[in-house]
């Protein structure tokens, strides 16, 4: 992914903070939003934050979501940035992957639960 020149670059969210989010950070949210409803899982995103408000016992599983992890880097033209999510289940991360989307690597880990 290669910053359009023509892309409106930067939306503020919160002031205070200073958030920023590109039309890139909406379109992998929505993306992956998309194969998430059809699986029914719930979706936590650093864009938008709760799409579906999960049940309020701790047996749920779900996917946390930060779909452009470096939009400053990417607004600026620097390239270091990525998508990072996890899947969580009973407040435990089973999965988590990180991927490059300016070098095009990717890494991913599966947690082992320990029963004692």
């Amino acid at each position: 992914f290669q910053k359009d020149e023509n892309e409106s670059v930067i939306y503020k969210k919160n002031l205070a903070h200073k958030d920023i989010y590109t039309q890139l950070d909406m379109k992998i949210n929505n993306a992956i939003l998309d194969f998430l409803k059809k699986n029914s899982i719930p979706l936590l995103s650093e864009e938008v934050g709760n799409i579906k408000q999960p049940p309020a016992d701790d047996d749920i599983t779900y996917a946390l979501l930060d779909p452009l992890d470096g939009t400053h880097n990417y607004s600026s033209g620097i390239e270091m940035y990525g998508t990072s999510m996890s899947l969580i289940k009973n407040n435990y991360i089973l999965y988590s992957g990180l991927s490059s989307l300016s070098s095009g690597l990717s890494v991913y880990t599966k947690t082992e639960k320990d029963n004692n």
